[in-house]
């Protein structure tokens, strides 16, 4: 993918999220309108990327992408 694609994907019209490289696990979820801990267990089995900054959990950028456009094709269309 470019990178524009991975860029674009997180622009709001706010610019909250524009510049970060990283979220956190509550900002993905905001994002994604799931909860936490779905996000924590996919971060648990291995389906989300995820890295440690001191006692904090990131998910970064370009991950996040990619488990999003992975996602998109497992889905089922109905």
């Amino acid at each position: 993918m470019f990178k524009h694609d991975i860029d674009s994907m997180f622009d709001t019209l706010s610019g909250e999220w524009n510049k970060k490289i990283a979220f956190s696990p509550k900002e993905v979820s905001e994002m994604l309108g799931i909860p936490v801990s779905t996000i924590a267990q996919y971060c648990r089995e291995g389906k989300l990327k995820v890295f440690k900054v001191g006692r904090h959990f990131r998910i970064a950028r370009a991950d996040l992408y990619y488990f999003i456009e992975d996602s998109k094709d497992k889905c089922l269309i109905i």
